[in-house]
């Protein structure tokens, strides 16, 4: 371990010393910046999140580093820099130059809004997975879905989008081990923009797909406000088994498993601790891998709360074409909830 300065250390990766270099990792309490210096098992065009999905003990290395808050920032020949999840809003140049917002438990966001007329609505959008998921970037964790929004729902809607900062690609806007109150922190986010933009609970739509769907579905559960989610994650098995743990829930970084969490959301809703009752949407189609999580989670959910959308389309053959193929119906729905208007409960085929 070399140390650069105050507040950063260099550590050079060499084959025979991974365990000492994880040991070491947890004992940087007072370290913001982690320069890893990798050579010996890469090429100059790979960053440690790459080189970690062939190499099992360098994943191990990367797992250490996010479950002690160290995310991967920047890339450069053999060197991968991160950073202290704490620190990225100092770091990151959208957040310093405005672009990106900064809540009070240090979210990163966006939020969009007609200066001519005061909100009557609220639309919050859940990140998906970034279309390069391993790249280095921070914008890995704020992938800009729905990007022409704002000219697809009424003028008087504000748009708030939120940073999905945690895990290793991602921590699907739930708890982590480094964070366990990350859920909490988007709850509050949410809940103080209604407030602040001062537009009602019933008008407001938590909207995500895939990674996002999951966030809107989770946080729609855990609010009682209304949601659409497309074809969520709710299940670690297939990400785990057929992309080798791509989206790195199979490490110690969670709290717990998504099918866990997800069952005890159904326990805290039917446990009457949840008041409100908006209705949940959730679009899937039986050519998703994800289908068979997805249609036995709704059976548990209260009937009365959430219409499934099944699309039957012979176009959908894998999990990213739900949300292209039903992108039409969705913007349709994102704006029935807008307007206030309940979506009945069921199940319909689209």
């Amino acid at each position: 371990m070399i140390r650069l300065d105050k507040k950063t250390v260099r550590l050079v990766v060499q084959r025979e010393n991974l365990t000492e270099t994880c040991n070491a990792i947890k004992t940087l309490s007072n370290i913001d910046y982690i320069q890893v210096e990798h050579g010996v098992f890469s090429d100059e065009e790979s960053n440690l999140i790459q080189i970690s999905m062939k190499n099992p003990e360098i994943k191990r290395l990367v797992s250490t580093l996010a479950v002690n808050g160290f995310h991967a920032y920047e890339a450069s020949g053999t060197r991968t820099k991160f950073v202290r999840q704490d620190e990225i809003p100092s770091l990151w140049h959208k957040v310093r130059s405005g672009e990106y917002k900064v809540s009070e438990d240090g979210l990163i966001h966006t939020l969009e809004s007609d200066a001519s007329s005061p909100p009557e609505s609220l639309l919050v959008i859940f990140s998906s997975m970034a279309d390069v998921y391993n790249k280095s970037s921070l914008m890995r964790y704020f992938e800009q879905n729905f990007k022409s929004a704002s000219k697809h729902v009424p003028q008087t809607t504000a748009i708030l989008r939120i940073a999905d900062v945690g895990g290793v690609v991602g921590g699907f806007y739930m708890p982590t081990v480094y964070d366990p109150d990350a859920a909490s922190k988007v709850s509050r986010l949410i809940g103080k923009t209604i407030s602040q933009l001062n537009v009602a609970s019933s008008r407001t739509v938590l909207y995500g797909a895939s990674k996002g769907g999951t966030g809107a579905l989770y946080h729609g559960l855990i609010s009682g406000l209304k949601c659409i989610s497309v074809d969520p994650v709710i299940n670690d098995d297939y990400y785990e088994r057929r992309y080798s743990d791509s989206h790195w829930t199979s490490e110690s970084i969670f709290i717990q498993r998504k099918q866990a969490a997800f069952d005890g959301l159904l326990d805290r809703t039917t446990g009457g601790l949840n008041p409100r009752s908006e209705n949940l949407v959730v679009v899937s189609s039986p050519g998703s891998p994800l289908w068979p999580s997805i249609s036995e989670y709704c059976t548990r959910i209260d009937p009365l709360r959430v219409q499934l959308l099944i699309s039957n389309s012979p176009n959908i053959t894998d999990h990213p074409h739900v949300s292209q193929q039903t992108l039409r119906t969705v913007v349709g729905l994102i704006n029935t909830g807008l307007a206030g208007i309940e979506i009945p409960a069921g199940k319909t085929y689209i």
